[in-house]
């Protein structure tokens, strides 16, 4: 609900100013996504709106997140499993295309982890090794790294230095479940 009202206020805020276009996209990306475990009915609204904004004239060509809210929301809908799949290829050809770390972390921990969740592995490990560069300084990407390990059985040095690198960047935030040591 907090990040739903902060994303919502970043939006709407952002409303007016054409330089923060980026910065509104990512804050309407966050608003989808908390409103699609709280309200899918809501989140499908947003996604509508946000498809139609990032597809104006004035908007900038070639982002990926267009597609990747396409693919979540594909994702969580069980009448077509392939349109997850085409919206996710879709955006990650775009996330390549522009060449920005951010923009291919994005994408790939989204593909990624549903990938791993459908136990399409070996497509999760070219998708997730995109990422595997940046594992040691993003937080994202580390654990994303240590949950492809975790998935594949490696109990070994890998997952142990993914885990390590996701524990170091975590800040404030849990870690996820799944990920913590044994006690």
């Amino acid at each position: 609900a907090q990040a739903e009202s902060q994303a919502r206020l970043a939006v709407t805020g952002l409303e007016a100013m054409d330089r923060y276009w980026s910065l509104r996209a990512d804050a309407w990306l966050l608003l989808i996504r908390a409103l699609r475990s709280a309200d899918p009915a809501r989140a499908a609204q947003e996604a509508d709106a946000f498809v139609r904004w990032v597809s104006a004239p004035e908007a900038p060509e070639g982002l990926p997140l267009v597609a990747l809210v396409q693919a979540e929301q594909a994702a969580g809908d069980p009448r077509d499993p392939s349109a997850a799949y085409r919206h996710y290829e879709e955006a990650m050809t775009k996330a390549d295309a522009l060449g920005i770390p951010s923009a291919i972390a994005e994408v790939a921990q989204s593909y990624g982890s549903f990938l791993i969740a459908r136990g399409d592995l070996q497509r999760a490990s070219t998708i997730i090794g995109k990422t595997a560069g940046w594992a040691a300084g993003d937080y994202g990407c580390a654990v994303l790294q240590a949950q492809l390990y975790q998935a594949l059985g490696d109990e070994g040095e890998a997952l142990r230095e993914a885990r390590a690198w996701a524990v170091d960047l975590a800040g404030e935030r849990p870690l996820p479940a799944a990920l913590r040591e044994p006690a």
